[in-house]
């Protein structure tokens, strides 16, 4: 057994441009014994990261939470403490907005696009405290990532609910930001009888009859242009436990990225926890099939099959096939219906190819083994898009290091092609219509 290697995240100098295309080597930095700007850049980030990490454990009294599950102690006091929690979570970007004054990237090759998926942790108090420092922190690392060329284009952002959260746009210096369901969107869906006798059973003690206090957390950030933006609130029939005070949903906006002939879509959401929400496994898998059901409908009517879909964010699925059976079936018939190519992911489609994989390759196998964060694949009618690379941004800090979150970050680079009017298959992707299927669910089950 080869030993593990040993990669720091916020060491810039291990990481490679996140836009590989075929052929192009993976440049890494090499610095000598003195301190050269880039080392010295470096040497301050390591800096960075041990004070924060101090900062932290001062802010939570000097105990390590790193392996402890405080989510539920936590999230019973929303109950108590939700009005105190609504005041801290005000706004600190529009729910669309655009920086002129941030400088447009250097022009990628023509269809080259790189996205990336992150659940920042950014909790409100009560339900978390001490995260500020953190996200700081994540979005200097995305600063970092574009003064040298090498940010994801597009990135969605889960759990973005608190103000730090919510500035992360802003010090990554991204041009275009757009946050999803604010806390007082609401569902125009009519309930069936089932969905009024499973809301009849919502318990008042696990946050599932007193409404909406905070929003979807979800928030998207682009280098490019963003021509529409649909937002999805799930009814309150369709949550269970402490997720129904989060108006969770889904937000889908459309881009119009450079050397791509159609516009290229990126969806951002997040569905019902399972043990987190503190009920009954049975009756957060009941939420959550009804929510693929609801996501599907949704992606069925605002999704543009010309298009291109990126459908990234917090799917929460894991190693549970009743999960993923739901959650895959709605997709595939609302992404690929009647499609030669079934649904795929972006990380294990690379996985699959090259394990070895930028960043922890081990990084890699738990996000893909844990089975909550992905990056499922939409093909255009004219267009295919094609895996080329991914990497682990926001991983462990060395072996066994704390991260930033409780999730970690990838980013994929793809290339978009169009598709042969031929033969309707892409350059550089197998003709096969084999069902990838497990591709797309490299989970335990």
């Amino acid at each position: 057994m080869r030993p593990r290697p040993r990669f720091i995240r916020h060491l810039p100098d291990q990481r490679v441009n996140p836009v590989l295309l075929p052929g192009q080597k993976r440049a890494r930095l090499r610095s000598g014994d003195g301190c050269s700007g880039q080392l010295c850049e470096n040497r301050r980030m390591e800096k960075r990261t041990a004070e924060a990490a101090q900062l932290r454990n001062r802010q939570r009294g000097g105990v390590s939470l790193q392996g402890a599950d405080w989510s539920k102690p936590l999230r019973r006091m929303i109950g108590v403490f939700a009005a105190c929690a609504t005041v801290v979570l005000a706004l600190s970007i529009p729910a669309h907005s655009a920086s002129p004054g941030v400088a447009l990237p250097p022009p990628a090759p023509a269809g080259a696009l790189s996205v990336m998926t992150y659940n920042v942790e950014g909790l409100p108090w009560p339900v978390r405290w001490g995260r500020d420092a953190d996200l700081q922190m994540i979005g200097e690392r995305f600063a970092w990532l574009r003064r040298n060329g090498r940010q994801p284009h597009i990135v969605a952002l889960q759990e973005a609910f608190s103000a730090s959260a919510k500035a992360i746009p802003r010090i990554a210096g991204y041009r275009y930001a757009v946050t999803g369901p604010d806390a007082g969107a609401v569902s125009t869906l009519r309930p069936t009888a089932a969905d009024q006798t499973f809301m009849a059973a919502g318990s008042w003690l696990h946050g599932e009859t007193q409404g909406k206090f905070i929003g979807s957390g979800l928030l998207v950030m682009s280098d490019y242009p963003i021509l529409k933006i649909s937002r999805m609130a799930f009814p309150s029939f369709a949550c269970a436990g402490y997720d129904c005070l989060a108006n969770k949903g889904a937000l889908l906006v459309t881009l119009k990225v450079p050397g791509v002939p159609t516009p290229v879509e990126i969806l951002d959401t997040h569905l019902n926890s399972r043990g987190a929400s503190g009920v009954a496994n049975t009756r957060s898998d009941t939420a959550y099939r009804r929510q693929t059901e609801i996501l599907g409908q949704f992606l069925t009517s605002h999704h543009d099959p010309h298009n291109v879909l990126f459908a990234a964010g917090d799917y929460n699925m894991g190693p549970r096939p009743g999960r993923k059976a739901a959650l895959l079936g709605a997709l595939d018939a609302a992404i690929a219906p009647g499609r030669d190519l079934p649904l795929r992911d972006g990380l294990s489609s690379v996985v699959a190819r090259d394990p070895d994989v930028d960043g922890d390759p081990l990084d890699a196998q738990w996000i893909l083994r844990r089975g909550r964060d992905w990056e499922f694949l939409g093909n255009g009618q004219a267009t295919r898009i094609k895996p080329l690379a991914a990497e682990i941004l926001f991983g462990r800090n060395g072996s066994t290091g704390p991260m930033l979150s409780d999730h970690m970050g990838f980013a994929v680079s793809y290339r978009i092609d169009v598709a042969s009017a031929a033969t309707g298959s892409t350059p550089g992707i197998a003709g096969s219509t084999k069902p990838d299927r497990p591709q797309a669910a490299r989970v335990d089950t």
